[in-house]
């Protein structure tokens, strides 16, 4: 174990110094700056009190953390399909797995640790966000108003969790990809064309199609994602008579939890049987 953990502080490291990691993780801080910081500036300039509202709704309190983890999840989630691609694939070309190979570095443990690492970017990711939605979102209520509760900072950093787990089959899909191919534009390109288009259309079809396979399509992994983090109407939300309806079309985040984290483990194998059976000498 030993061994594993200090391949994945090496893996870290060179990780965050990557330029394309300080870039995302730059783009994350400073889009957020701007959206909060500008979003007071504009909140002074609106006279309308449907305007201040809105404001208000979206960034004061904890709903600036709420706002931060959205964005994360569609950033942070980008961020780390690039950075898989570019660190599963960028290693074939400079030999540096032959080198950890030739110094009896086992495949299976090299290939967890890069994922352990990419795993803890996204951690990073999350944590960056959270900090800066709070710190950022907290001190409106003062010009803004409203309120702040424990219940609402509890949902907050209950949220978190479910993002992280959200973001991770970006890491999962792209890098069996990535290993499979040795090239970044192909990993990038395949995955990212499964994420806008191939799930999309194979969703709509779905719908089109009704049941059965509009059921499946549900359990395709960003359909999942976005069950687990969509919020859930309340008890007192749903109208009389209609429970079975919001069954339906509200996928329950728990079920969508144990669904991804089957995907996570499926796409793990397939990457590690790729890998394990791998000439690195072509």
């Amino acid at each position: 174990m030993p061994v594993f953990w200090n391949l994945v502080a090496i893996e870290l490291e060179k990780t965050v110094r990557r330029p394309l990691f300080l870039f995302f993780l730059g783009l994350l801080v400073g889009l957020l700056l701007f959206i909060f910081l500008g979003g007071l500036f504009t909140f002074e300039l609106v006279t309308t009190p449907e305007s201040k509202a809105f404001f208000k709704e979206v960034l004061a309190g904890t709903a600036g953390g709420e706002l931060a983890l959205s964005l994360v999840l569609n950033l942070g989630g980008f961020s780390l399909l690039i950075l898989t691609a570019a660190i599963a694939t960028s290693e074939y070309q400079w030999r540096v797995l032959h080198l950890y190979l030739s110094h009896g570095v086992g495949r299976t443990i090299l290939l967890f640790a890069k994922l352990t690492a990419l795993a803890a970017i996204a951690v990073l990711f999350v944590l960056v966000a959270l900090v800066l939605g709070l710190v950022l979102g907290l001190p409106l209520v003062i010009p803004m108003g409203g309120e702040v509760t424990m219940a609402g900072i509890g949902g907050v950093f209950w949220q978190a969790p479910r993002v992280f787990l959200a973001m991770l089959p970006f890491i999962a899909i792209a890098f069996p990809i990535a290993v499979l191919t040795r090239s970044i534009a192909a990993t990038n390109t395949i995955t990212l064309l499964y994420v806008f288009i191939v799930e999309p259309v194979l969703t709509t079809a779905g719908n089109f199609s009704g049941e059965p396979f509009s059921e499946l399509t549900r359990y395709l992994p960003f359909q999942l994602t976005q069950a687990l983090v969509r919020k859930l109407p309340s008890p007192s939300e749903i109208p009389e008579g209609m429970e079975e309806a919001f069954r339906k079309a509200f996928f329950d985040p728990s079920l969508a939890a144990f669904c991804i984290t089957v995907w996570l483990i499926l796409l793990t194998i397939a990457a590690w049987l790729i890998f394990r059976q791998q000439d690195l000498a072509s």
